[in-house]
């Protein structure tokens, strides 16, 4: 069996094919019947073997150039093809060849032929000789490509001359200062990019040179106040770097300065700007000036962190001018909001007092009514409870309806719920309700009645945030969310029953863990909680908006559970109606403070927030949420967080919703991982 036989039969048919091709050729060039058939058995001896080279270079030294240049196309052997079609004088066809065979060089040396000067330039571009290239560029007269080649190439001041004969000379300054910087010469370079206009770069330089002040100075004239803050706080011009920051916008640095250099007036007004009424006006109080103080911490609202040690001081403060029944105002706030614990057991206590000896007997039994539910009342405390829940019973009058929820000291409900409710206490009130603990005596069970109080919004409006809130709730089954269990409307206020939850609120929890923050391992078991509560929740179209430590409640078990959709908003909720206002500033998205439409990326910033504050205690405040923002992410660089949790912390506090993680269950999954033993790792 000969070799083209072999070849055949072997399989090989596109060979056999090409093989078969060049001996038609070599018969029809005149050879004898027999040396056709010696060089036919040659040659497919030779490819069956896979010595299609040898096969090639046989046909070439017969000179027979066409049937080589056949048979090395049909092998894909593009570089040989290449070469016998330069000895065919077919420069074109050679430069194709070496392209497919990705030779750049040999496929430019063949363009060069043709001539095609600007195919072989591109090739010598992708082959890195980028010297030739510009060569050629240059040739044929085209400066701009010659130039950018120079810079790919990293032959910048070649690429400078070349801008320069082009007549931008601005360009060209720019890469003799690149240049000069690559070299270590930072000053020249700062000096050159300062003569190009640009003064970042000049300072990026002066920087590198350890020149920090200059470089400051550059930067200011940039308009880059932020970064010459910086300069001069590393450089120990603190001063300085406060009123920088300052012009930055940045009043929570400027503030952390000025208490460096103890200039505690620019301290308080910095605290200000920055949106830190309590720390500003505890600052203020502290220096003397109670004037001042009590400017600056009527400020704050309901919604503000640390609202509650503000309605404290500014009752103290009050107190402390004689102004006994504006003080009982903001301690009797105080008390409502309040959470019993260590470190609230001697206020309530002494406010108690304060608010007895002045007629405020309600607000005075509040108080001890909520240590008496810690368990933290003494003797004398709760003989005193025991006086005003009889001279609270004797003085008050009947209930009319929810604006009279309590009476003779103990809490009432409507005729209407009477039979199947009875009011324990009072939990709290918020924006837009008020909320009791109660007992259903049909069911043998705790439960919470929320009713729709005064509110802060606009009747119809706080009604239709009530009553979405109890639509969306009760739509939603999930472990991690509070169940509704009923709603209506009583003495014509609305009013949800809902799942009463033993525990603390996350916030009240932070508030004991402030200096520390909470274990990364507990904070990834919330996370994952509260992160599949969210998913579901987006899953259904719906938006929390308002998720905050104060919406969290954590069980006596440690598990979590997501409260308050007040503020949630169904996605398909006509977008055109005015929602006047959503959400608490603190952990408000960049977009909602400004009133964009939301999406469910504005929960994931805010899940950032509450998680960074989990883990690290307080949050750093400001008076916009892209100022905030910034201190918070300054903040987790600086902590001793795991690289990754830090990163995907950072990516929920993305200003563009698009660049935030898609499910908050990735970023508990995170979280997991690096709270696990070995999983912290970069």
């Amino acid at each position: 069996m000969d070799g083209f036989t072999a070849l055949v039969l072997g399989g090989t048919f596109a060979a056999a094919l090409a093989v078969a091709w060049v001996l038609v050729r070599l018969a029809s060039s005149g050879m004898r019947k027999r040396d056709v058939a010696a060089s036919a058995k040659r040659l497919g001896n030779m490819v069956a073997d896979g010595r299609h080279g040898q096969g090639v270079s046989a046909l070439v030294t017969q000179g027979k150039l066409k049937e080589a240049l056949e048979l090395a196309v049909s092998q894909s052997d593009f570089r040989g093809a290449g070469r016998i079609a330069l000895k065919l004088q077919q420069p074109q066809r050679a430069a194709e060849f070496f392209e497919r065979a990705g030779d750049n060089e040999s496929a430019a040396t063949a363009y060069m032929k043709v001539p095609d000067m600007r195919r072989a330039a591109e090739c010598y571009v992708r082959g890195k000789n980028h010297d030739k290239a510009a060569e050629i560029y240059t040739q044929v007269g085209d400066l701009w490509a010659a130039a950018e080649t120079l810079v790919a190439g990293g032959r910048l001041l070649q690429a400078a001359a070349v801008h320069r004969q082009l007549g931008n000379d601005l360009q060209a300054t720019r890469l003799e200062a690149e240049a000069l910087g690559q070299e270590g010469r930072h000053d020249e370079a700062a000096r050159r990019y300062a003569d190009a206009g640009d003064l970042e770069k000049a300072a990026d330089c002066l920087m590198s040179a350890g020149k920090l002040r200059e470089a400051a100075r550059v930067y200011q004239q940039a308009g880059r106040a932020d970064l010459a803050a910086g300069l001069l706080e590393r450089a120990g011009a603190e001063t300085e770097a406060a009123a920088l920051y300052e012009e930055a916008g940045d009043h929570a640095n400027a503030a952390r300065l000025y208490q460096r250099v103890q200039n505690p007036l620019k301290e308080v007004d910095a605290l200000v700007a920055a949106g830190d009424t309590l720390a500003a006006g505890q600052l203020a109080y502290k220096l003397g000036n109670r004037a001042k103080a009590e400017e600056i911490l009527k400020m704050a609202t309901p919604a503000d962190r640390g609202f509650v040690r503000v309605c404290l001081l500014l009752g103290r403060v009050l107190e402390e001018e004689g102004r006994d029944q504006e003080a009982i105002r903001y301690y009797a706030m105080f008390v409502e909001r309040a959470v019993p614990g260590e470190k609230t057991v001697v206020a309530l206590k002494k406010l108690a007092a304060f608010l007895d000896r002045n007629g405020a007997k309600d607000a005075a039994l509040r108080a001890l009514k909520k240590l008496e539910g810690a368990k933290l009342l003494d003797s004398v405390a709760k003989k005193n409870l025991d006086r005003l829940d009889k001279d609270v019973g004797a003085t008050a009058e009947p209930p009319k309806g929810i604006s009279s929820m309590l009476s003779r000291g103990r809490e009432a409900v409507p005729e209407v719920l009477a039979d199947r409710y009875r009011i324990t206490r009072r939990l709290g009130e918020g924006g837009t309700a008020i909320v009791y603990l109660a007992q259903d005596r049909k069911l043998k069970r705790e439960v919470v009645l929320k009713f729709l109080s005064n509110p802060s919004l606009p009747g119809e409006l706080a009604e239709d945030y009530f009553q979405r809130e109890a639509e969306i709730v009760a739509g939603m089954s999930h472990p991690h969310i509070v169940r509704v269990f009923d709603l209506g409307s009583a003495d014509g206020r609305p009013y949800i029953v809902m799942e009463y939850i033993e525990g603390d609120s996350l916030e009240g929890v932070l508030a004991r863990e402030a200096k520390r923050g909470m274990a990364v391992a507990d904070v990834a078991r919330m996370a994952t909680e509260l992160g599949d509560a969210l998913a579901y929740a987006h899953a259904r179209q719906v938006i929390h908006r308002d998720l905050k430590p104060g919406n969290i409640m954590i069980l006596p078990d440690g598990h979590a559970k997501l409260m308050d959709f007040g503020m949630a908003k169904a996605l398909q909720v006509n977008r055109s109606r005015s929602t006047y206002i959503c959400g608490t500033p603190d952990y408000m998205s960049p977009e909602q403070e400004i009133g964009l439409d939301l999406t469910p990326a504005s929960d994931i910033y805010s899940f950032g927030l509450v998680l960074l504050e989990a883990l690290l205690g307080n949050l750093p405040t400001a008076s916009t949420a892209r100022t905030a923002r910034l201190s918070r992410l300054d903040a987790l660089e600086r902590s001793a967080m795991p690289e990754p949790v830090k990163r995907v912390i950072a990516r929920c506090l993305a200003l563009e919703p698009d660049d935030r993680p898609q499910d908050a269950r990735t970023v508990a999954s995170i979280l997991v991982k690096s709270a696990r033993p070995g999983g912290a790792t970069a």
